[in-house]
């Protein structure tokens, strides 16, 4: 995950180490494009980030997570 500044959107302010999203489970390894989720989507409701994807190129999923454990993850970038 990135946060990005507003005013300078090419500039990175923080960034996680690892990945928050990748395939896990059978239905986003197994299909048309193995091993692969697409983001497509994201909203945030109340307290909640959604991420919203396509796995394995045959389902659709939505993918949840606390903003303050999403912030918590981000550290800052020395880019």
């Amino acid at each position: 995950a990135l946060l990005l500044d507003p005013k300078e959107p090419t500039k990175i302010i923080a960034r996680t180490d690892e990945p928050i999203f990748e395939p896990e489970t059978s239905y986003e390894k197994e299909g048309i494009m193995p091993n692969v989720v697409f983001p497509c989507s994201a909203v945030v409701l109340k307290d909640k980030f959604f991420l919203y994807y396509g796995g394995a190129d045959k389902v659709v999923g939505v993918a949840t997570i606390g903003i303050a454990e999403l912030l918590k993850n981000l550290g800052t970038c020395k880019c």
